[in-house]
């Protein structure tokens, strides 16, 4: 192709080889790459129907349309408990610092076993990639207590008697910026 062509230099323009840096979170610090799923297990009997609900839950759990929605707690595992965590949060405000940078972005799914399941998540403030888990209760999909504390840790919230999930998830492990290692 000759310079003007389509997919080429410009004719006034001269290459150069710039390294452009990986994408960042809200606050500037790099990206890691998405940790791995934990392996498959046995799916539930309608994997297509269950990934939606899975879904849905996350979502609704981490909608920052309101983040302090009482209607949170249908989504959650334990909806008492998720009340309570609602109600010092409002009181508290310790959201408020981080509401403009807890955009959500969901990944994939995978199914552990019929009631169990590990979602690809990233959420403000840290933006990091997380693996979050969404169990089965009473037929229907809930956000563990153990994943929404294990963010909040992150606004400096403690939650009472929960355990929050080992990041960046339930596997554990470290997280490593884009680019980093080899």
């Amino acid at each position: 192709m000759r310079a003007g062509d389509d997919c080429t230099l410009p004719a006034d323009a001269e290459a150069t080889n710039t390294i452009v840096a990986g994408p960042t979170d809200p606050l500037g610090q790099q990206l890691t790459e998405p940790p791995a799923l934990p392996p498959p297990g046995a799916s539930p009997s309608d994997p297509t129907d269950a990934t939606a609900e899975v879904l849905a839950a996350i979502r609704t759990m981490y909608d920052m349309a309101d983040p302090l929605d009482e209607s949170k707690t249908a989504v959650a595992e334990d909806p008492e408990l998720s009340s309570d965590i609602l109600a010092a949060l409002r009181a508290n405000r310790a959201l408020d610092p981080f509401l403009s940078k807890l955009d959500p972005v969901f990944g994939s799914v995978v199914f552990t076993d019929p009631t169990n399941a590990s979602v690809l998540y990233r959420v403000g403030p840290a933006y990091q990639w997380e693996i979050g888990r969404v169990v089965l209760i009473d037929d229907a999909w809930r956000v563990a207590s153990g994943t929404v504390c294990r963010d909040l840790a992150d606004a400096n919230y403690v939650c009472p008697g929960v355990t929050p999930d080992p990041p960046p998830g339930p596997l554990g492990g470290t997280r490593i910026p884009v680019g980093a290692g080899g």
